[in-house]
């Protein structure tokens, strides 16, 4: 994440005095690195956290990649808060520019650059483990709750297919609304035992997540337009709309 910020600003500094920017400068904000620096896991969009940004600029500031043979500036650049951003100076931004900058000094800045780098690396990774934990903790913690079930979260399947659906794009929240319809339209019926994982959280996902909900009219005695229906016709009739669920 270092080098990926550092790129960024040397991509979006001002190659010559623009607007009140020198050459070297560029007006920017925390978010707009975020957004900058932000990659996508399949359909899920990963963006650094404000303070991983804010850690890295200030890291930036106090980091010592000078050529001790020169009197160049040793950080590599420098932070002015201005309205509504902050305005950044790259430090001998000329330097940048020159191919034969690369052949030299570049290679301490690089080194220490991928050092940190791979520090922040394991962060992040931890911190994605976590939370990814924490979404199927909450989501199996929520279907036992809402169904009276007592399944895992560390089972294998089950991982498998909520990580699945994560890397299509769905949140935390389309889980509970998933288990919530579906458990308040199959409990106390016979299709009450599909509510678990190996059915709600399959590629069926997004049909039970968009389900409109259908308030059936409610007849006193059973009696409809028609007369009385009976019990037998009423459970057959609603067990060909379930059935569609499967097919």
């Amino acid at each position: 994440m270092y080098l990926k910020v550092w790129i960024w600003l040397l991509r979006h500094a001002q190659f010559q005095n623009y607007k009140g920017l020198k050459r070297g400068q560029l007006f920017t904000s925390v978010k707009e690195i975020q957004e900058g620096c932000s990659h996508y896991v399949g359909y899920r969009k990963e963006t650094p956290t404000k303070s991983q940004i804010c850690k890295i600029l200030k890291w930036m500031e106090h980091i010592d990649v000078s050529n001790h043979e020169s009197d160049h500036e040793s950080n590599m650049i420098e932070t002015m808060k201005a309205t509504h951003g902050i305005v950044v100076t790259i430090c001998n931004f000329n330097d940048y520019q020159d191919p034969k900058f690369y052949e030299g000094n570049s290679k301490e800045t690089r080194k220490k650059l991928d050092g940190n780098a791979k520090g922040d690396n394991t962060n992040e990774e931890e911190e994605t483990e976590e939370r990814i934990n924490n979404t199927y903790s909450r989501v199996v913690e929520h279907l036992n709750a809402r169904c009276g079930t007592n399944y895992k979260p560390e089972t294998k399947k089950t991982r498998e297919l909520i990580q699945a659906r994560l890397n299509e794009g769905f949140a935390l929240e389309d889980f509970m609304t998933v288990i919530d319809k579906k458990a308040d339209e199959w409990t106390g019926t016979e299709f009450e035992r599909y509510l678990k994982p190996d059915t709600l959280f399959t590629n069926k996902f997004e049909g039970y997540l968009n389900q409109k909900i259908r308030k059936e009219e409610k007849h006193a005695k059973g009696e409809t337009n028609g007369g009385v229906e009976s019990g037998t016709e009423t459970a057959d009739r609603n067990g060909d709309a379930y059935e569609k669920f499967f097919e």
